[in-house]
């Protein structure tokens, strides 16, 4: 039963949707069979790890008939009845948390079933009454009020003999119902065409779409439709993913912050993930200003716990060693330490001691203290993380150039220039941009080596001329450092 894919749901339950899960079951309405009920107690007391001989179907049919012979059409039944229950349950879960699902099916009984016009026009009042205060208007709420006002609709054409076509309605209640449908396609086309672009940046995916210019053709001769928040913050959104200008970042974020609760957490956070995107490719490119810009939006996440796809979820470690690292980039050296050791809670276990490790190798790189940082590194193993590797690379080697362990750099180099070309994880952007780190380390280890500044003024002028070059700060400053003697 191991493998079945009732276990499978019963794994995946909350202890409280396991409770639930009892009193659903010993509700008559839901289930008359007493066996099912059993078979759920008997699996609950295993929960939450089935992975146990006493989940096989021989044992549990054993506590189910005892004393009888093994049947294993019965038990396959028995299985079958308790996984369609679950599935029940989790429908009729989902539709009570949903009011939009239950007002519509109300209203549709009321209306269509029943023909209650008392009832209907009380519950219509009440839906419009309610749905005037939600703060989060998205494609959902728009696509729910068309639905409510179709139903409205044939409610006054069942009800009144001088109305001999839904079409007949009044024309603002006509048009009212379709803006709410254009309002729904307008907010679902803009996100979809939204996550394409930024997963064409990520993913070198292409993808061309002559639709796209129409829509923003009629939103742009229709500026109306930006009075809805999650629709500007779309059309912001594709706006600055298409263009790539500093104009539309400022009006996303700006747009973000002024409107921040009327957008749900996953919305908050999709934007939070594409202007920082946006910012880490201004840095790319050379422009300073967004060092300090991109640490502004981490501070910004961590006021709101916005690190999270999900409310109360956990930070990625890509996301908590960006956040320290671009401290420390900066100099915040108390602010990093302070974020790292006030955060590391919000780690994945998993990933946990690795990351920090890398991230107090780090600081106390920064820090100078050198000797401490190669033992946090030391303490790293076992990595899976082609990103971790790349990272404590790039550590490992800053701190042999700083301890002039100058023949254990060279060597490294060799070894670290073999992983890079080698490894296919790794993307041809970092790859080009890790390869010109080496590169560069390279050349300034062998100046330091011959004690032979003169060669100096050319490196530094090469660096300077070379775009996306990873740490060019730190290179300007190691240089400078040998020039002082």
């Amino acid at each position: 039963m191991r493998k079945t894919n009732l276990i499978n749901i019963l794994s995946n339950f909350t202890p409280n949707e396991m409770k639930e899960m009892g009193d659903f079951l010993t509700s008559p309405y839901f289930n008359k069979n007493k066996k099912v009920i059993e078979l759920f107690s008997l699996l609950k007391d295993l929960y939450p790890d089935f992975n146990t001989p006493k989940s096989d179907k021989e044992i549990v049919y054993k506590k189910l008939y005892p004393g009888k012979e093994y049947n294993d059409g019965i038990m396959r039944l028995m299985i079958h009845s308790l996984n369609i229950l679950c599935e029940d349950f989790i429908s009729i879960s989902k539709f009570q948390r949903s009011f939009y699902l239950k007002d519509r099916f109300l209203l549709e009984y009321y209306v269509l079933d029943k023909k209650a016009p008392k009832l209907f026009e009380r519950k219509y009042n009440s839906i419009k009454e309610k749905n005037s205060k939600i703060e989060i208007k998205d494609a959902d709420f728009y696509l729910n009020e068309y639905e409510v006002e179709i139903l409205a609709g044939k409610y006054k054409f069942l009800i009144d003999d001088n109305i001999l076509n839904v079409t007949d309605l009044p024309k603002h209640e006509y048009f009212r119902k379709t803006e709410y449908l254009k309002n729904n396609f307008f907010i679902t086309i803009l996100n979809q065409y939204r996550y394409l672009l930024n997963a064409q940046s990520l993913y070198n995916v292409n993808y061309e779409d002559d639709f796209r210019e129409v829509v923003l053709e009629y939103l742009n001769k229709h500026p109306d439709y930006m009075k809805i928040p999650i629709l500007k913050l779309h059309y912001l959104e594709l706006c600055l993913l298409l263009k790539d200008d500093e104009k539309y970042y400022n009006e996303l974020k700006k747009h973000l912050i002024d409107n921040f609760y009327s957008f749900s957490w996953l919305e908050r956070f999709s934007t939070i993930c594409i202007l920082e995107n946006f910012c880490l490719a201004m840095i790319y490119r050379e422009k300073e200003q967004y060092y300090e810009e991109k640490h502004s939006l981490h501070k910004f996440i961590l006021e709101r716990k916005l690190f999270s796809k999900v409310e109360g979820g956990k930070m990625t470690d890509t996301d908590f060693q960006n956040i320290a690292g671009m401290g420390m980039n900066l100099g915040k050296i108390e602010w990093a330490e302070d974020f790292i050791n006030e955060y590391k809670e919000y780690l994945d276990e998993k990933d946990k001691s690795n990351v920090l490790n890398l991230c107090y190798a780090r600081l106390n790189l920064h820090k100078k203290n050198f000797d401490k940082a190669l033992s946090y590194i030391n303490e790293i193993k076992e990595i899976d993380n082609v990103n971790y590797k790349i990272s404590k690379k790039c550590i490992t080697l800053e701190i042999f150039y700083e301890q002039n362990l100058i023949v254990e750099a060279f060597g490294y180099i060799d070894n670290f220039k073999h992983f890079i070309s080698n490894d296919r994880l790794i993307t041809d952007t970092e790859k080009e941009r890790m390869l010109k780190f080496i590169k560069f380390v390279n050349l300034l280890l062998k100046i330091k080596s011959k004690n032979d500044v003169s060669e100096l003024y050319i490196l530094k002028k090469e660096i300077e001329n070379t775009e996306n070059v990873y740490k060019k700060k730190w290179f300007f400053e190691k240089i400078a450092e040998l020039k002082e003697g």
